[in-house]
């Protein structure tokens, strides 16, 4: 099950940043062009076979200051199209995975994948009702 949740994943991904592979490491990616104001995209690592990156909504805060808040490090793999959480992290909740799912927990990482998936939604919604499909052509 985990599986497929993780595929979907990937494809929600591959919708909304089709161009993902292609951007350099250790770009940070706006996305207020795209309509998408408070969205950045930071590309750890782009080979063929695993897309290391993170997602970010960025909110005010009463004083002022920007905060990441979620901030999901994700590690897709294009060649099984699969993504799965690394880690999350919001104001009160912080979860860091390991490579093997057994020693995080199965639960921890599919409550994890769950959240990814609606914010993934969530960004696509907004976009639609924008007017925009996907965003194409980051430009960095």
């Amino acid at each position: 099950m985990m599986s497929n949740v993780a595929k979907q994943i990937y494809r929600q991904i591959d919708d909304l940043f089709p161009d993902l592979q292609h951007i350099e490491p250790f770009t940070k990616v706006d996305l207020s062009s795209k309509g998408l104001p408070d969205i950045q995209v930071v590309v750890f690592e782009s080979t063929p076979d695993r897309i290391n990156f993170i997602l970010s909504r960025y909110c005010q805060k009463e004083n002022g200051r920007l905060v990441a808040n979620p901030s999901i490090e994700i590690s897709a793999n294009p060649q099984t199209k699969t993504a799965n959480v690394v880690t999350y992290k919001d104001d009160h909740y912080f979860h860091a995975a390991t490579p093997k799912a057994i020693e995080i927990g199965v639960l921890a990482q599919s409550q994890a994948n769950g959240f990814l998936y609606d914010f993934l939604r969530d960004i696509k919604t907004r976009q639609k009702s924008m007017g925009q499909e996907r965003v194409e052509g980051i430009t960095i």
